[in-house]
């Protein structure tokens, strides 16, 4: 049995806010140190983390293949 990779319905949903925010102006600032570009750089640290969690699922699902 294969185990599940996962997708984050969360970062596709920030990923679409930020293209609406940047059509609105790509340097806001909303304060707090929350930029366009702040916004950015923790979707794609999130989206890194789920790729390298899928990665080792897939490794692990490679390497149980090999022990049956």
């Amino acid at each position: 049995m294969s185990l599940k990779t996962r997708g984050s319905v969360a970062v596709d949903k920030a990923q679409r806010r930020l293209a609406l925010l940047k059509s609105i102006d790509e340097h806001l600032d909303f304060g707090h140190g929350l930029t366009i570009e702040a916004y950015s750089r923790l979707i794609e640290a999130t989206r890194a983390m789920l790729e390298a969690h899928n990665t080792l699922l897939s490794n692990l699902d490679e390497s149980r293949k090999t022990l049956d």
